[in-house]
């Protein structure tokens, strides 16, 4: 069984870098996904997120919502970010293999909507 899957996921790889032989802005940006500095970037953006978050209370002053509000902004694109690039070194097929980056995207999307949000409290206001 570990034999079976060490097989499909050498097979895949080769599949992803065939692809990205064929196509400059799929080599590159399969590279930089795969890059330890890349990965290393994203997960600290990840810890500093969630410790923003962790420090948000109630009743919250106009300074702690206003950093919030941009804090999630800013990493909303940088996860948005992350997404387009892991689909365009990836592709789509091998992507969605991975359940990390299927639920990556599922955040991501629904982020989408709090910031649609966001911006229309602003146009509004």
């Amino acid at each position: 069984m570990r034999i079976l899957k060490k097989s499909e996921e050498m097979i895949e790889q080769a599949d992803i870098e065939s692809r990205a032989e064929k196509n400059c802005l799929y080599k590159f940006t399969y590279n930089l996904v795969k890059h330890s500095a890349f990965k290393f970037f994203i997960a600290t953006c990840i810890l500093v997120n969630t410790v923003i978050l962790a420090f948000e209370g109630y009743p919250k002053s106009n300074t702690q919502d206003l950093v919030s509000e941009y804090s999630n902004m800013l990493f909303y694109f940088i996860f948005l970010i992350e997404m387009c690039l892991k689909l365009a070194g990836y592709g789509y097929k091998h992507y969605f293999r991975r359940t990390a980056n299927t639920f990556d995207m599922v955040i991501v999307v629904i982020s989408t909507f709090d910031v649609v949000f966001f911006f229309m409290r602003i146009v509004f206001e």
